[in-house]
């Protein structure tokens, strides 16, 4: 997917390179399996500042990232960089525009309250199971998805 596709709907304060890169993969974690291609996220973290990754995921495979600043020590002219207030705040958009949007093909109940949540959803999700639906419960007596835990 092309990255300028990736952050549709993102407001950033600058784009550094070509932002008509081609993108297989995205990841917040260096030490994941990078791929060619992969956007890597900087997250400033209150242990750790994802930053100081940066230059470990480029050479793992990554040609983009989205970050608050950019590290000095930081050489590689190659590389797109998406300059934005807050990485923490862009990521579920940016993620879910990669996945093309998924929650937006499902029908999300959510129970609040006091008493009762439990039995409320339960009920529902068996419900919906017998009707023939595909059904997930999340719920502290368990996660279920189509019948299984």
């Amino acid at each position: 997917m092309k990255l300028d596709d990736i952050l549709s709907g993102i407001i950033y304060r600058k784009i550094i390179g070509n932002s008509d890169r081609e993108i297989n993969n995205v990841s917040q974690d260096t030490r994941e399996n990078f791929t060619r291609n992969t956007l890597y996220f900087a997250i400033s973290g209150t242990q750790i500042d994802g930053h100081n990754f940066i230059a470990q995921a480029i050479e793992k495979g990554s040609i983009a990232v989205v970050c608050e600043y950019i590290p000095e020590d930081i050489k590689k002219t190659d590389i797109t960089y998406v300059l934005v207030d807050k990485v923490s705040e862009v990521i579920g958009q940016i993620v879910s525009n990669f996945y093309d949007n998924p929650s937006e093909k499902l029908k999300v109940i959510a129970v609040t309250g006091t008493n009762g949540k439990t039995t409320i959803t339960t009920l529902l999700y068996q419900s919906f199971l017998e009707l023939g639906n595909k059904a997930a419960l999340f719920s502290t007596a368990g996660d279920f998805i189509n019948g299984k835990k």
